[in-house]
C-alpha cells in the first residue's frame, strides 16, 4: 500500500514538474518584443490612481470646513483649513479606489 501512494506522489510530482518547465519554455522561447507586449498588456496602468483634489473657496463662516465625501461610499475627503467651502473635487478615492469628481454651483 505504501509503494502505491508513493508512487502516485511521485507521478503527480513529475507531472507537475513538466507542466511548470513547458509554460517557462513557452514564455522564454517567445521573441523580446512579444514578451514586452505581454508584460504591458498585463499591467494595470489603464486606471491609473490620482489623489482627491479639493478646491476650497473662502468663506465668512470661520468654523465651516471644506468637505467632499465620496458619491460611491460616502468616504468624506476633508481639508483641515477653516473658513471654506467646498468650490470642486476631483480624484480617486482613499477608501473604495473608484474615480469621481464633484463641482458645486454657485447660486449667489
Amino acid at each position: 500500500m505504501k509503494k502505491k501512494i508513493f508512487m502516485a506522489c511521485t507521478a503527480l510530482v513529475v507531472s507537475a514538474a513538466a507542466v511548470v518547465g513547458v509554460k517557462a519554455y513557452n514564455y522564454y522561447s517567445m521573441p523580446p518584443l512579444m514578451r514586452a507586449n505581454l508584460e504591458a498588456l498585463s499591467q494595470d496602468n489603464e486606471n491609473p490612481r490620482f489623489p482627491v483634489v479639493l478646491i476650497c473657496n473662502p468663506v465668512n463662516d470661520a468654523t465651516s470646513v471644506c468637505v467632499a465625501a465620496c458619491p460611491i461610499c460616502h468616504y468624506p475627503h476633508i481639508d483641515s483649513k477653516k473658513g471654506q467651502e467646498l468650490s470642486s473635487a476631483s480624484g480617486n478615492c482613499e477608501k473604495c479606489g473608484r474615480n469621481f469628481s464633484i463641482k458645486v454651483n454657485d447660486s449667489q
